[in-house]
């Protein structure tokens, strides 16, 4: 029954709408899997926001024989209850789903997108019980989330100020995503140029180190003020500041070495993606042993250009250099690598161009940031009201 809290209305879910369950055809029976043409919604298939497509389908005999021939149509809103909770989406298609999702077909007492737009900051976690494979909702509890209900009109123009917000988030995002795209292309045209460009080994460029880590035991290498990079710190970008600063006294007794501003830094050595990541150093520092540190003969080789150069050859380089227990590069292979050399005038050209877009891809993910920011703040502000009516 709907209640009053003060001025606003608060409904059990199960009153605003019907729930209806799913489930999973047997995964033997070939026959409801092979050749499938109906989708079916998982919990992977959830992302907030309109289900399209579905990472499976079932066959057309599973749904006479589990779902009785019927769709759930599309428009309906989805809410996950097990195991990842609270994930909630739109179908854009008809379909079915598995008994992890729970079909909401709502009432005309309450806007579907309103209740959409809920469902997504509503805390659920007070509500979840545990069981052997993880924390679910049962549908009892789910039909007796408590729902504020201020007017209908009300509810749409809370949805029509978050949908306008969540549009602009998804034009920021395709904006973004064709901005990386230009990035990826800027460097396959460098890759394509580079072919009709003379070369030369790096060694002849460049003077090539490796760097050296002080003893971490002693807390007297540990405590100055010289910037020290570590490998995992080597991330495909400019590093100005670091985690982890050396003494003085490091320096002074050889116990590490500083490279200057604008060397180029390339990781040798470590797991996972960090071996062959590169850097380009804002300020001088110190680096690892497992760092080539590459300062470029700037008469014939922008630092600015080796570091877009190297960082298109990432998959390369980790191909190459020296297989074992931790595969790693070595120095010497880096001096004999054949890099372009074009007309530094050339070499800025395309720096240039890679630059304004890196800085136009920065200026995406910051308003797109800012874009999340005054969502949440609206989600929250706008169902305040929400938190304020509960027992």
């Amino acid at each position: 029954m709907t209640a009053r809290h003060g001025r606003l209305a608060v409904a059990a879910l199960g009153e605003l709408a019907k729930l209806r369950l799913g489930t999973t055809p047997p995964r033997a029976h070939a026959p409801y899997w092979r050749g499938g043409s109906v989708p079916w919604v998982t919990i992977g298939d959830l992302s907030t926001g309109a289900v399209a497509q579905t990472r499976e389908r079932i066959s057309l005999l599973a749904l006479a024989d589990y779902f009785g021939g019927s769709l759930v149509p599309a428009g309906t809103l989805l809410l996950s209850f097990k195991l990842t909770v609270g994930k909630v989406g739109i179908l854009n298609v008809p379909a079915v789903h598995n008994e992890a999702i729970v079909s909401i077909f709502v009432r005309e007492s309450v806007d579907r997108d309103y209740l959409f737009y809920w469902l997504q900051q509503a805390d659920l976690t007070a509500e979840l019980d545990t069981y052997v494979k993880g924390k679910i909702l049962s549908k009892a509890k789910v039909e007796r989330l408590r729902v504020p209900l201020p007017p209908l009109a009300e509810q749409r123009r809370v949805a029509r100020i978050l949908a306008t917000i969540q549009r602009a988030r998804e034009a920021s995002n395709m904006v973004q995503a064709t901005a990386k795209g230009l990035v990826t292309s800027l460097r396959t045209t460098l890759e394509q140029a580079a072919t009709g460009w003379p070369y030369a080994v790096l060694g002849d460029l460049a003077r090539i180190s490796t760097g050296k880590t002080p003893p971490t035991f002693s807390s007297e290498y540990w405590s100055g003020d010289v910037p020290f990079v570590r490998t995992s710190e080597i991330t495909g970008g400019q590093i100005d500041d670091v985690a982890n600063y050396v003494s003085d006294t490091a320096i002074e007794q050889r116990k590490t070495r500083v490279s200057p501003q604008k060397t180029v830094l390339l990781a040798m050595g470590g797991r996972g993606k960090t071996r062959g990541n590169v850097a380009l150093l804002l300020r001088s520092a110190a680096t690892s042993h497992n760092t080539a540190a590459i300062v470029c003969d700037e008469t014939r080789l922008h630092p600015d250009f080796l570091f877009y150069y190297l960082k298109g050859k990432y998959r390369e380089l980790r191909q190459r250099g020296t297989h074992g227990h931790v595969s790693h590069l070595t120095a010497r292979y880096l001096r004999e690598l054949p890099v372009p050399c074009p007309s530094l005038k050339e070499q800025k050209r395309y720096v240039a161009v890679i630059q304004a877009a890196e800085t136009k891809i920065a200026a995406d993910q910051r308003a797109a940031k800012a874009l999340t920011g005054v969502f949440d703040s609206a989600q929250r502000r706008l169902f305040q009201s929400s938190d304020d009516s509960r027992d």
